[in-house]
């Protein structure tokens, strides 16, 4: 799942940028369906929310439950981000001095993970940094969560899940009475994509499926059957809100950008199912363990970071040829994917993977 995830992320910013290059209708409609790649991210959010809860289930009466929590998300998440992140805002002002320099005053909402919340401001944050809102979403979930986990019973703590759910879907409700007030669209749309308690159904989805999963009543039978009719379900009612208007997630698509989400949490939480419950021989199975989606989702932390700078700095490069045709289109397709590929597989062995290794004090 991760690999499918990283994949539609970066199909939206690579298809939208090689389609710059070339007019030909062909390859215009062959990088359309990519503009909903953006969904990758709410994928991330319910498979983030049902691993970190299962193993917070799985670890909460055992002794140093917050410090081995708390010191494995630090050597996984933190060396990377910052490294990323500090690279970037040290060197913006070289790349575009305007942007830059904007981008360099809020080095504390950044290293604070608080930067989703810079997107209800004008101008907006610079777009090499941009995909970093989601991880502070996570994050800020993520602060009190476990603590949640460690106190309240399995019980609770699903109702609790479903609870937020619904919450953040009334809450975008609510807002949509009162748009008047946050300035309809603009404000509203954004707000509702980047805002912290707008978007937390995804990881209380999965949250309230990992609990449903550490139960000793779950019965795999049952929710594949579930997970069987709610899936395509949710997939036809996202894609029928979807096409009824504007794709992009911040628009004046009312159904999108409100029961948009939701039925993104629930078909992701669906497929999610599906891949625990079906036969382990099954289709979807084998296609969801081939060797290339293993890949993807082994290094999509570092793609999902490394690409969008790489690709951006990558067109202004090749559209300063003046080059328009569809060896271009091709071409930027191609050095994009394979950046991506290199980068994400340089921070693995260089980074990554000894920061892992260190785990073991905190098993």
């Amino acid at each position: 799942m991760r690999g499918l995830a990283i994949l539609l992320v970066m199909a939206t910013h690579i298809f939208k940028r090689a389609a710059y290059f070339t007019e030909n209708d062909w390859l215009q409609a062959l990088a359309q369906p990519a503009r909903l790649g953006w969904i990758g991210v709410d994928i991330f959010f319910v498979l983030s929310g049902f691993l970190i809860t299962g193993i917070l289930l799985r670890t909460r009466l055992q002794p140093n439950y917050f410090r081995n929590f708390y010191a494995r998300r630090i050597l996984r998440i933190f060396p990377l981000y910052y490294l990323a992140v500090g690279g970037l805002l040290l060197f913006l002002p070289a790349l575009d001095r305007e942007v830059g320099i904007y981008t360099q005053r809020f080095w504390p909402v950044f290293l604070l993970y608080q930067q989703n919340w810079l997107y209800l401001l004008e101008p907006e944050p610079s777009l090499l940094l941009g995909l970093t809102w989601s991880l502070a979403i996570e994050e800020q979930f993520y602060l009190l969560w476990p603590a949640i986990v460690r106190w309240l019973e399995p019980r609770r703590l699903q109702r609790l899940s479903a609870g937020i759910v619904f919450f953040s879907l009334a809450l975008r409700l609510a807002l949509l009475f009162s748009q008047s007030r946050w300035g309809w669209p603009a404000a509203t749309a954004k707000l509702f994509y980047y805002g912290t308690f707008t978007r937390f159904e995804g990881l209380a989805a999965g949250a309230f499926l990992a609990v449903s999963a550490e139960s000793a009543s779950f019965s795999a039978e049952r929710w594949n059957r579930l997970a069987r009719w709610s899936f395509p379900l949710t997939a036809l009612l996202f894609l029928a809100v979807a096409l009824s208007g504007s794709l992009n997630p911040v628009s004046t698509n009312l159904g999108l950008i409100s029961f948009g989400y939701t039925l993104l949490a629930l078909g992701a939480g669906s497929l999610l199912i599906l891949l625990i419950t079906h036969p382990p021989q099954s289709a979807l199975r084998r296609v969801f363990r081939s060797r290339w989606m293993v890949f993807f989702g082994q290094y999509s932390y570092a793609m999902y970071l490394i690409h969008l700078p790489l690709i951006s700095i990558l067109l202004e490069v090749m559209w300063r040829t003046g080059r328009r045709n569809a060896l271009m289109f091709f071409l930027y397709l191609f050095v994009s994917y394979a950046g991506t590929i290199l980068l994400a597989l340089l921070s693995w062995h260089t980074l990554e993977k000894h920061m892992l290794a260190l785990k073991r004090y905190f098993a």
